[in-house]
């Protein structure tokens, strides 16, 4: 695993490493397999065991020190992710306008169904996923395009029956 050293105390022989995860482990003067004693900023290989850090070598960079970028400061935390942006979701778009068309053709059962999926990819994304009025919206005309459906063909089979006494 990679890392910088961050401390070495020469009285007590010890110091501290951080991994590029962000994670200190600390390690003794027995675990430097390098000729000369460790140096704050220095970019080192180890072996993690728990807390600490056995078999630290110094990692040899391929360019000269003078062109390689250095940090603020060895001491600095590490850089932030870059904040996501939150997308709608494409089902949830879907649920919607399928609800729409389902008033008019074909279409709520899709509606309920993309929408029932939508709500809860919306809601497992950790605010990755926006969407859910759409979603919810999708929902509501899928299932009101259902019941006139079912209506209408309650309606259709009860006028043939009559129509057929008659």
């Amino acid at each position: 695993m990679e890392g910088v050293i961050l401390d070495f105390n020469l009285d007590s022989s010890t110091g501290v490493v951080r991994c590029n995860q962000g994670t200190r482990y600390n390690f003794t003067i027995e675990e430097w397999k390098s000729s000369d004693l460790p140096k704050p900023g220095e970019r080192v290989d180890f072996v993690p065991n728990g807390e600490q850090a056995g078999n630290l070598y110094r990692v040899q960079s391929q360019a000269p020190a003078a062109a390689q970028p250095q940090a603020a400061s060895p001491f600095a935390p590490p850089a932030a992710a870059p904040a996501q942006v939150p997308t709608p979701s494409v089902l949830a778009i879907i649920s919607l306008i399928a609800g729409i068309l389902g008033l008019l053709i074909f279409g709520s059962l899709i509606a309920v169904i993309c929408g029932h999926i939508a709500r809860s990819n919306i809601r497992d994304s950790r605010g990755a996923l926006t969407g859910d009025g759409m979603a919810l919206a999708g929902l509501i005309l899928g299932y009101l395009g259902l019941g006139l459906t079912v209506l209408f063909f309650l309606v259709m089979m009860i006028a043939g029956i009559a129509g057929s006494t008659l």
